[in-house]
This record gives C-alpha cells, sequence and structure tokens, in this order.
C-alpha cells in the first residue's frame, strides 16, 4: 500500500536536487528550522504520550530559533490541536514542519510545481489505515499522528493530519520519497530521477536536468 501526498513550490526539481539541508545533511524538503529525530519524536511524544512506546519522552528543549520554542519548551504534557494550529498559523523563517497535502490542489499553493511525495508503509495513531480518504486521516477535530513504526519511539517518520487534507510533517521528506512532480499548467506526472554522484566541491552533479 503507497500512501501519497502532495506539495506545491515556486522552484523546480534543482531547487532541491542541489541543496543539502544545513541541519541535516539530506536532500529534499525539510522546515526552515530542521528538528533532530530526538526533538521531533519528544515534541510530538508529548502530545501523544500514549503512542509513545516504552518508558517516558521527557522534556528536550526545542532551539530558540524555533518559533514554538516560547509555546513547548519546558512542558512535560501538549495539546497536540493547539500545537497543529500554532504551527499552521506560523509563516516565518522559524517554522518546524514540511507541509504537505493529501490532493494535488496543495490547499490552494497549487501555482507553482507539485510534487508528489511517496511512502509505502505509514500508520495513523499507531494503526494501519490502507484508505487515504477515511475519515481516520482527516479528523473532525484533534489532530491525527502519522508515523512509520505503530509508536513515536521507533518511528523516523513523524506527522500530523488536521482537518481538512493537510499534513504537516516534523522530519525531513527525503529525496527517495519524491517520486514525481508537475510542472506548472501540467496535468502530465514526471518521475525525479536519481541522485547524482556528489561532487569535490560537495555540490551534487546532474547527469541530465528534469525538464520544468
Amino acid at each position: 500500500m503507497a500512501y501519497d501526498f502532495f506539495r506545491g513550490t515556486g522552484s523546480g526539481p534543482s531547487e532541491y536536487r542541489n541543496r543539502t539541508c544545513r541541519h541535516c545533511g539530506g536532500l529534499g524538503f525539510h522546515a526552515r528550522v530542521c528538528l533532530p529525530l530526538a526533538q521531533a519524536r519528544n515534541l510530538l511524544g508529548r502530545c501523544y504520550p500514549r503512542l509513545w512506546g516504552e518508558g517516558d519522552p521527557g522534556t528536550i528543549a526545542l532551539d530558540r530559533a524555533a518559533t514554538i520554542a516560547n509555546a513547548v519548551n519546558g512542558k512535560t504534557s501538549l495539546d497536540a490541536l493547539a500545537l497543529f494550529r500554532e504551527c499552521k498559523r506560523e509563516k516565518s523563517h522559524g517554522t518546524v514542519q514540511v507541509s504537505t497535502d493529501l490532493g494535488k490542489d496543495c490547499g490552494g499553493y497549487a501555482s507553482g510545481h507539485i510534487f508528489k511525495i511517496t511512502y509505502p508503509t505509514l500508520y495513523v495513531n499507531g494503526q494501519v489505515v490502507q484508505d487515504q480518504e477515511s475519515a481516520s486521516w482527516s479528523p473532525r477535530i484533534r489532530p491525527n499522528l502519522i508515523s512509520d513504526a505503530p509508536t513515536i519511539s521507533q518511528s523516523t517518520i513523524l506527522a500530523m493530519a488536521g482537518t481538512g487534507k493537510e499534513v504537516m510533517f516534523f522530519t525531513p521528506v527525503l529525496h527517495p520519497n519524491i517520486v514525481g512532480f508537475y510542472a506548472p499548467g501540467m496535468d502530465r506526472e514526471r518521475p525525479i530521477l536519481p541522485i547524482p554522484a556528489q561532487l569535490p566541491d560537495g555540490t551534487w552533479g546532474q547527469r541530465r536536468r528534469e525538464r520544468a
């Protein structure tokens, strides 16, 4: 079962293919303040303590560059809906999430390039839910936890699905999971090319360019 998400951006494939994240070093889509995995787990573990796994998530302070730091630092318990709303409200350079959508309309941000993101296995609140159109993905009130393992402490992919079709990822969306894109005004999906070798100067070479 493949789970698909879409992200609208103003730039084409070369924009993220040739830039490594200054926080994690990976290629793909990253938040403006890319959280280390331990911080992302801890943040959502305080929202969904019963889904944490064994032990206690404890409290890890976020970097002050994150706009939500003042709202979450020092608190052992967090409200998932309040966190989702705070992240959605913030549009500054301190955001900690990568916003995606379940549909190609991308919540109104579909005027540029639209990228298709695919994951083979995901859990909703610790359970496998195969139908992304079901109410289990789009809650009426409290956001759902999306992960790649039954518990947060085991997960390397962590996101929150809110009302409507928006899904916020608190871990990077890396290149292997970005499988295709739509150029502006085009309905045909184009494939994403494999990552070429890294050049001596630290940039990433390209054997040929995707047409944008």
